[in-house]
C-alpha cells in the first residue's frame, strides 16, 4: 500500500516538475522535460534538474525547521499557562473556605488578579515574526507557508481538527473556557451560593474576582477546564511535532537520494526511469513510517519558491 501511493506521488511528471520549480519559471519545466527526453546535452541536464531538487529540498528542509521551531514555543508557552492555573487552582480554593476573612479574600483575590495578569501577557505576547503562534489560526499559517496545507494534505488536517478551542475563539488556552454550570458547591456551605457576574467573567478580565465564595468554586472549575484545553492542545502539538518529524525526515532522504543520484548520473535516463530510482532510494533509507506523507512532497518544494525565514524572526 505505502509503495503504490508513492508511486503515485513520485513518477516521470514529479521528476519533471523539480527543476522548474527550482527555477520558480514556468519555461523551466519545458526546458528541464525537453532535456530530460533527449535535448542537446541530456546526461548534464537530467543531472542539473536533479541537483535542483536537491537544493530545493534543502531550502524544504529549512522551512519545516522553522515551522518545529513555532511549535516548540507553542509547547513552551502552555507548559508555563498551566502552571499558572495551577497556582491560580491553589489561590482560588483557599477562597473557597468559609473559614477565610474578607480581608483573607481581598488578599487571595490579589494574588489570583495577578497570576491571571501573568496568563493574560503570555498569551499576548505569543507571536513570532508575522505568526500567533498561540492561535489555530496562526500555526496553520505556518504550516501553510512550508507548503502543509489541511486543506491538500489529509494528515495535517487530522492534526487542526483536534485542537479543543472555544466557540470559534482560536486560542490554544482560552480565557472564555468554561467549567460545569450550575457550579458544583459542597453540601453544607453556607451563604449565596450563586455564581455572580464576577465569577463568570473571562479569566483575563478584571471583573474576574474570588471576593465571594460561589465565585471562587466558579474560577476552580473554569481553571480546570482551562487545564484540560492545555492537556488536549499540548498533544495535539506533540502530534504535529511528530508529522514535521516524519516529513523532515521524508524530504531530507529525497534531497540526498536526488543529489546522489546527480553525481552518479553518467548515461541519459527518462525521467520515469529516474523516479524509479528515487522511489527506492527513498523507500529504502525513509523508511516505511514516513511514506504517508508523500502527498506534501510537492507542495512543501512548491512552498520554497515564497519561504521567507525572515517572516519568521
Amino acid at each position: 500500500m505505502a509503495i503504490r501511493g508513492l508511486k503515485s506521488y513520485i513518477d516521470g511528471d514529479f521528476i519533471n516538475k523539480l527543476g522548474a520549480i527550482a527555477r520558480g519559471e514556468d519555461s523551466a519545466k519545458a526546458n528541464l522535460q525537453k532535456a530530460l527526453r533527449g535535448g542537446s546535452d541530456p546526461v548534464q541536464s537530467a543531472a542539473e534538474g536533479l541537483r535542483l531538487g536537491a537544493r530545493t529540498y534543502a531550502t524544504a528542509v529549512q522551512g519545516i525547521n522553522l515551522a518545529a521551531s513555532v511549535v516548540n514555543l507553542a509547547q513552551a508557552d502552555l507548559e508555563k499557562i498551566d502552571k499558572l492555573a495551577d497556582q491560580m487552582i491553589e489561590v482560588a480554593t483557599k477562597a473557597t473556605r468559609s473559614s477565610a476573612s474578607q480581608q483573607k479574600r481581598r488578599n487571595l483575590n490579589f494574588e489570583f488578579r495577578s497570576l491571571a495578569k501573568e496568563m493574560e501577557t503570555i498569551v499576548n505576547s505569543a507571536s513570532l515574526g508575522q505568526f500567533d503562534y498561540l492561535e489555530v489560526s496562526g500555526l496553520e499559517e505556518v504550516f501553510v507557508t512550508i507548503g502543509l496545507d489541511p486543506k491538500r494534505s489529509d494528515s495535517t488536517a487530522d492534526i487542526f481538527n483536534s485542537f479543543t478551542t472555544v466557540d470559534g475563539h482560536q486560542l490554544l488556552a482560552s480565557e472564555k473556557i468554561r467549567g460545569r454550570r450550575p457550579v458544583p458547591v459542597p453540601a453544607g456551605i453556607p451563604g449565596n451560593k450563586h455564581v455572580s457576574e464576577a465569577g463568570n467573567a473571562d479569566l483575563f478580565s478584571a471583573k474576574r474576582t474570588i471576593l465571594r465564595q460561589a465565585d471562587a468554586f466558579a474560577a476552580v472549575e473554569d481553571l480546570s477546564a482551562l487545564k484540560n484545553q492545555i492537556k488536549n492542545n499540548t498533544e495535539v502539538l506533540e502530534r504535529a511535532r511528530g508529522l514535521l518529524q516524519d516529513n523532515l525526515v521524508l524530504v531530507r532522504e529525497t534531497g540526498l537520494a536526488l543529489l546522489d543520484m546527480s553525481d552518479q548520473l553518467t548515461t541519459e535516463k527518462d525521467a520515469n526511469d529516474l523516479a524509479r530510482e528515487l522511489r527506492k532510494r527513498i523507500r529504502r533509507e525513509a523508511g516505511t513510517a514516513v511514506l504517508a506523507q508523500a502527498e506534501n512532497l510537492e507542495p512543501l518544494a512548491v512552498a520554497t519558491l515564497t519561504l521567507k525565514p525572515e517572516d519568521f524572526n
